[in-house]
């Protein structure tokens, strides 16, 4: 995005968020092929690749995280949605009822706090899937990432070679999902993203 997008992208998110909100559903590949889809919302400017969380103040990045959540109804219960949403962000959701017990729902989490180990408890009592962004592997030790019980890592960047081979490390020690953008050719369990946005499912 050029620096004049990337200035208007929150503005244009506000104006979005005054109005009924159209969900659309990015399509996954799944290693086990299994039917996985990204709920976002279509933002021009954005590709299918772009991480919207880039380019949002906390206030506004939590009001649209909100706005997914409220305006996806009528799931399928055979298909498996993705959201992204703000770990402290967690329990205000769940308060609110906008984070309900289902299997088919993968929550991918950003931002380490001192409470995230509650948080993603709180995530896991509803019997969802948990995926941590894969920064906060910086602030947590091996023994508290194994409480967590987390399901996967997510990668939504490209990543320095030792960065990466950490990464890849962690990953296949607890038997991890990777969600990135591309497939890795060196690790199977894998869901990456495709350029296919569909309005319904």
């Amino acid at each position: 995005m050029t620096g004049v997008q990337t200035c208007a992208l929150p503005i244009l998110v506000t104006k979005i968020l005054t109005e009924p909100l159209e969900i659309w559903y990015l399509q996954l590949n799944d290693f086990r092929d299994r039917p996985c889809f990204e709920v976002k919302c279509r933002i021009n400017g954005l590709s299918n690749r772009d991480n919207v969380r880039e380019y949002l103040e906390e206030d506004i990045l939590f009001s649209y995280e909100r706005a997914l959540l409220a305006n996806a109804k009528n799931l399928n219960l055979r298909i498996n949605y993705f959201f992204h949403i703000s770990a402290t962000k967690i329990i205000p959701l769940i308060n609110d009822g906008l984070i309900k017990s289902s299997s088919n729902l993968h929550f991918c989490i950003y931002g380490y706090n001192e409470k995230l180990p509650e948080q993603v408890q709180a995530l896991k009592n509803l019997n969802v899937k948990v995926y941590l962004h894969y920064q906060i592997l910086k602030e947590i030790n091996v023994l508290n990432l194994a409480k967590l019980r987390i399901d996967g890592i997510v990668i939504n960047e490209g990543l320095q070679k030792e960065t990466r081979d950490e990464v890849l490390l962690i990953a296949r020690s607890f038997d991890l999902i990777l969600i990135t953008n591309h497939e890795f050719n060196d690790y199977e369990k894998c869901i990456y993203k495709t350029d296919e946005l569909k309005r319904e499912l």
